[in-house]
C-alpha cells in the first residue's frame, strides 16, 4: 500500500513540475522576450530611423527562421520542438505593421 502512495505521488509530482516548466516558464519567458523587443523599438527609431527599424525586423526575422528550423528537427524531444516552435511564431508578427 505504501509503495503504491509514493509511487502515485512521484507521477503527480512531476505532472506539476512538467505543467510549471511548459506551461508558465514558457508563457512567461515569451512575455519578457516581447517586452524586451517592445522596448527596443522605439530607441531604435530614435537613434537609428527607419533603417535600423529594417535591420531589427530583418533579424527578428532571422531568429524566427532559425526557431522554425531547429523546431522541425526530428530528433530532438517533443518539448525542445515545442519550445522552438512557440518561439518562432511569436517573433514576426507582431513587427510587420
Amino acid at each position: 500500500m505504501e509503495h503504491q502512495t509514493h509511487a502515485k505521488f512521484a507521477l503527480n509530482n512531476h505532472e506539476w513540475q512538467s505543467k510549471l516548466t511548459d506551461g508558465i516558464l514558457a508563457s512567461a519567458v515569451l512575455i519578457l522576450i516581447w517586452m524586451t523587443v517592445a522596448l527596443a523599438i522605439r530607441p531604435i527609431s530614435l537613434i537609428f530611423g527607419n533603417a535600423g527599424i529594417v535591420n531589427l525586423r530583418s533579424g527578428l526575422l532571422a531568429v524566427a527562421m532559425f526557431a522554425l528550423q531547429q523546431a522541425l528537427v526530428p530528433g530532438r524531444m517533443d518539448a525542445t520542438r515545442a519550445w522552438y516552435g512557440i518561439t518562432s511564431g511569436s517573433w514576426p508578427g507582431r513587427w510587420w505593421r
